[in-house]
């Protein structure tokens, strides 16, 4: 599960890159972006659709994040638990650039597979409760 984990918050360190960084990177000025950044352009809709899929991802990682380490601490750390964050990780993998592409329905599509995931999860978490 640490490995998945390590992932999913390596995706979201890329993410926070990406939103920011396109400001100056899809118009081609490096130099723009390494000044002080005083007069930043506009944002491009891809740009914007970036920033709107970073947030997706925070409001997605605070839900994924307990869950992942519940399953480790409660030794869920096989079946259901593992599919499920592989199954979050690559859906979050193909949700950005399907959400910057601006593919309203595949984009959707994406999301729910993602929190499928995060079901999938619970599903292997539950009998490790006790409850």
């Amino acid at each position: 599960m640490a490995l998945w984990i390590l992932l999913v918050l390596g995706l979201f360190v890329v993410q926070t890159l990406l939103g920011p960084g396109s400001r100056y990177m899809l118009k081609g000025d490096i130099a723009g972006a390494m000044g002080p950044r005083d007069n930043p352009p506009e944002v491009s809709k891809t740009g914007q659709r970036l920033q709107r899929a970073l947030g997706n991802m925070i409001e997605a990682i605070i839900v994924f994040l307990p869950i992942a380490l519940l399953c480790v601490h409660y030794g869920a750390e096989t079946g259901h638990a593992i599919l499920g964050a592989q199954i979050f990780f690559f859906a979050r993998l193909v949700y950005v650039p399907v959400y910057a592409s601006g593919v309203p329905v595949l984009r959707t599509i994406v999301w729910a597979i993602g929190h499928a995931g995060i079901i999938t999860m619970l599903i292997g978490l539950w009998p490790q409760l006790n409850l």
